[in-house]
């Protein structure tokens, strides 16, 4: 990934939420914890990062026949990269 789509993605509101030291970690699912969070649905906002985004993972995903996302927010990637 390139630095200007990580640092336009660090700048999405709720895409990077963590814990500072001392604070109790994120509840990611029920009973599983993790200090650091990445929301990948609050890019969906802003349509020219989501673009950038997909364009990064059609290319990861390049020669392969099929994709899939989890339903928790991985089935709008997958249309999107098998439209690219």
């Amino acid at each position: 990934m390139n630095k200007g789509l990580l640092e336009k993605l660090v700048s999405v509101p709720g895409f990077l939420n963590y814990s500072r030291l001392g604070e109790e970690d994120i509840e990611i699912r029920p009973g599983v914890f993790s200090p650091i969070y990445l929301n990948i649905k609050s890019i969906w906002r802003y349509p020219e990062i989501l673009g950038e985004v997909t364009y990064e993972l059609a290319n990861l995903c390049s020669g392969f026949s099929h994709i899939i996302g989890i339903e928790t927010g991985g089935s709008p990637y997958a249309v999107l990269i098998s439209q690219q």
